[in-house]
């Protein structure tokens, strides 16, 4: 739980630094990202951005539901579940609170809705990629999870459709969640293969 309260005091931290204005840090980042932005890389994350999106993590988590409910039954199914629909309530709650903008159009290399702090990405890709491999107890899946779940936040500045303390924020909230998931998750009978 005091790791779970470290990320929380994070979170809080840099949501403090949001809602008082943006620092200059964000629009430093934006700035250079839209200036080093190649046509490959602009491709490459975008397909990253689509593994971490809702389109992405539906499927792969169907199948990871697939697996779980085949090797041990509905209860892995069921932390599954939880972990995704709590972080997904717990960051568009704090969204519709904050009402950020996201960078500015002439910034961005796609198009993206929505409010802009938290990320939705980066939270979700913390706890789909650490909670999914985790229950799954491979360990290339764990490695692959830390590999997605850093390109996926690195994907939301590089296309410039959120800003740095936006996926800071993402990560701290998505984190925190996660953490305070497998605690409760180790309580009740402890997680396999870790």
């Amino acid at each position: 739980m005091l790791i779970a309260a470290l990320f929380a005091a994070a979170f809080v931290v840099i949501a403090i630094v949001v809602a008082e204005g943006r620092a200059p840090i964000d629009l430093e980042v934006a700035t250079w990202m839209a200036a080093h932005r190649s046509a490959s890389g602009i491709a490459f994350f975008r397909t990253i951005a689509w593994l971490g999106s809702v389109a992405g993590i539906v499927p792969l988590g169907i199948l990871c539901a697939a697996y779980l409910q085949r090797r041990g039954g509905w209860r892995e199914v069921g932390w599954l579940f939880l972990a995704m629909a709590g972080a997904t309530a717990v960051y568009a709650t704090v969204m519709l609170l904050f009402h950020s903008d996201r960078p500015p159009e002439t910034l961005r290399a796609m198009d993206e809705i929505g409010y802009s702090f938290p990320s939705g990405h980066s939270c979700q890709a913390v706890v789909f990629w650490i909670v999914a491999p985790l229950l799954v107890g491979v360990s290339w899946v764990r490695v692959l999870g830390v590999a997605l779940l850093a390109l996926t936040a690195l994907s939301r500045v590089y296309l410039g459709v959120h800003w740095l303390f936006d996926v800071l924020g993402g990560l701290c909230l998505g984190a925190w969640w996660t953490v305070l998931i497998l605690a409760v998750r180790a309580r009740r009978g402890g997680l396999s293969g870790t």
